[in-house]
């Protein structure tokens, strides 16, 4: 009688835990759609599937403010590391944009500025940015703004007596963002490149 009563008991133990993983699965689920509603509201996009994707790259409603800066990361990181000059205007940038000091999206910029994100990640989250524009994404910054803070992250790492202050890196990646903007239907992006 004993043995049945413990079989009964750890079968009963197995169904519980059993469900309890369900309800746990299911309310994850449920979390992750509700950020994704909060992502697509804070873009202006509702795309799912892209807002999988950026969760995918760990952004959340609390961090998707940083997604149009990470090509300015991937500049100021162009030539091997980031100098002072460089992370500080990126940080400035970021600060007129609404990314506020001790936030979680200050608090991952700054990451990204201390250690080198893999490439894989700049890729996609400027990708991302690309879809969000075509899409139809109301905060995302100007292209002709977005090259011109490239190019001011680019020049704030200084250069020996204001001679060579892009580096050859540095220059090639801003002329890349900007020929995948004005193939994503800008139009005054290379302008700003130009009047170098």
């Amino acid at each position: 009688m004993t043995d049945k009563n413990a079989f009964g008991d750890r079968a009963k133990g197995l169904e519980d835990e059993h469900f309890r993983k369900q309800e746990a699965e299911l309310i994850a689920k449920m979390r992750e759609r509700a950020e994704r509603r909060e992502m697509a509201a804070a873009t202006g996009v509702d795309d799912d599937a892209i807002m999988s994707e950026l969760q995918a790259l760990g952004f959340n409603q609390e961090t998707i403010i940083l997604l149009p800066l990470i090509p300015l990361v991937q500049v100021a990181w162009a030539d091997g590391s980031v100098a002072a000059g460089e992370r500080d205007r990126v940080l400035e940038i970021a600060k007129a944009h609404g990314i506020a000091e001790g936030s979680a999206a200050y608090d991952r910029l700054v990451g990204m500025l201390d250690r080198r994100p893999p490439e894989d990640v700049f890729e996609e989250a400027f990708r991302i940015v690309r879809l969000l524009r075509a899409a139809g994404g109301e905060a995302w910054v100007a292209p002709e703004n977005f090259v011109d803070y490239c190019r001011q992250v680019a020049e704030a790492a200084g250069g020996f007596l204001g001679f060579g202050k892009v580096s050859d890196e540095e220059r090639a990646l801003i002329e890349r963002i900007a020929a995948e903007l004005e193939s994503a239907h800008s139009t005054g992006a290379r302008d700003v490149i130009d009047h170098e």
